[in-house]
């Protein structure tokens, strides 16, 4: 019979851990990926994904119908690097929805105090197929991610009496806010 000491058992379990996160975020990114490539055609694709071609060249700070010009400038980097497509149109909904599935394991875990009940609400975000479903050419998929970032450093930063962390809540938070005005909802 083998016997671990506590140290190589934690070894174990964090390494577990990780596997099953790298499996969870894999699946999300896939259902993302998936879904960005089969999902119809709607108002917002039509009407957002063709303002972002060429905004970072055209020295506008805003498209006139959003107040927000973050997503347009992210849209129009990701055309100048993969071309202009309406899978490119979806590639920042794919990105900050897969990274979305790790702020919510670390912020789970940490609220929760528990690494499994992460994995669980990470497994749940991820294959959710309302948000799968959001991979369009829109801001929100965009905006959750520093929302949702913006809250576990706020939360963090509120529990561990944190300058440091409360900065970098601002900071998540201007960045959502720069994506789409609603974030301003969350102050």
């Amino acid at each position: 019979v083998l016997r671990f000491n506590t140290k190589e058992k934690k070894k174990m379990n964090e390494k577990k851990i990780i596997a099953f996160l790298i499996i969870i975020i894999s699946i999300g990114l896939l259902l993302r990926i998936f879904s960005a490539l089969t999902l119809n055609v709607v108002a917002d694709d039509m009407h957002f994904a063709p303002h972002a071609i060429n905004i970072i060249s055209s020295g506008k700070l805003e498209t006139y119908d959003q107040s927000a010009p973050l997503w347009f400038y992210i849209t129009d980097f990701f055309y100048k690097v993969f071309g202009i497509s309406q899978f490119t149109s979806r590639l920042s909904g794919i990105l900050f929805g897969t990274l979305t599935i790790f702020v919510i394991f670390i912020f789970a875990s940490y609220l929760f105090d528990s690494k499994k009940i992460g994995l669980l609400a990470a497994l749940l975000f991820a294959i959710s197929p309302f948000l799968s479903d959001s991979m369009r050419a829109e801001m929100d998929s965009t905006v959750v991610f520093f929302i949702l970032t913006n809250l576990y450093f706020l939360y963090k930063g509120a529990n561990e009496n944190s300058n440091f962390y409360f900065i970098l809540s601002f900071i998540s938070l201007g960045i959502a806010i720069l994506l789409k005005i609603y974030a301003v909802l969350f102050i």
